[in-house]
């Protein structure tokens, strides 16, 4: 079985002006968030495989 790499994405995921410490971890699509002002949010989204791209994705 091959092993895939956690991928770092800081980001601000809570809208606080701060980064929020995160990593991605494409065997399974799962995003885990340890966000300043509300906890923990761990988050499937994508498919096995994908890798992470950073961007503003909110118009």
């Amino acid at each position: 079985m091959a092993q895939t790499a956690t991928a770092p994405g800081p980001a601000d995921y809570d809208g606080d002006g701060r980064a929020d410490v995160a990593v991605f971890r494409p065997d399974g699509a799962n995003w885990f968030v340890q966000r300043n002002t509300i906890g923990i949010l761990i988050q499937q989204f994508g498919i096995n495989g994908d890798s992470p791209t950073p961007a503003s994705f909110v118009p």
